[in-house]
């Protein structure tokens, strides 16, 4: 039986894949996902804490955006890789915004060098 993403996407869009074969899918999908967000950690536009918690964003947007996906314009993989750069910007932008709001309440708090010195 083949068991690739491609081929358990496909049968997922067509409403024939068992429960067995969304597992696996999704399985497939978070171990795919930890590898780009591991290069986004080495890269530094992710920390290491949150690669689980990305992993399984995309593996939720991937299923939730499956009947968008053509496989004639990309493999199971660059859809994968498309959500989980998108997901990682998304991580990336809360990490500016709770730098810039534990700035803004240093400053307001009267710690505003103390905190941007560590």
């Amino acid at each position: 039986m083949c068991d690739t993403p491609e081929y358990l996407a496909t049968l997922q869009i067509l409403g024939m894949a068992d429960e067995w074969q969304l597992n696996s899918l999704m399985e497939q999908t978070i171990d795919y996902a930890k590898v780009v967000a591991r290069v986004a950690v080495r890269n530094g536009r992710l920390q290491e804490s949150d690669i689980d918690d990305v992993a399984q964003e995309v593996a939720l947007k991937a299923l939730r955006y499956l009947p968008k996906w053509e496989m004639s314009k990309g493999g199971w993989k660059t859809f994968v890789s498309a959500i989980a750069s998108s997901t990682i910007a998304d991580q990336g932008r809360r990490y500016a915004k709770e730098a810039r709001l534990a700035s803004e309440l240093a400053d307001m708090l009267g710690y505003g060098d103390d905190v941007q010195g560590q």
